[in-house]
């Protein structure tokens, strides 16, 4: 069988990303009203951060460094205000 390949065609390809999983970035790429909010609302750093984007925005998964709450799993969206 014989078949003529056109290997000069363009290809679509999609690329797909799972935004509903965290991904990890460097607490210095936190925004300040975020960074604010966790110091306001229990005077501790963040140790870990990590973020997932939805339709609704940017969403910041934060573990807390301290003796009182060491390795606290907080989220807050990206204007610092929490969700859970």
């Amino acid at each position: 069988m014989n078949q003529d390949l056109n290997l000069a065609a363009p290809v679509e390809m999609t690329l797909q990303t799972d935004w509903t999983e965290f991904m990890a970035i460097e607490v210095t790429e936190v925004p300040l009203a975020v960074s604010q909010a966790v110091m306001e609302a229990y005077g501790t750093c963040i140790k870990e951060a990590y973020v997932s984007m939805s339709d609704e925005g940017l969403t910041f998964k934060l573990v807390l460094t301290s003796e009182e709450v060491e390795g606290t799993v907080v989220y807050l969206n990206e204007h610092g205000d929490f969700l859970m």
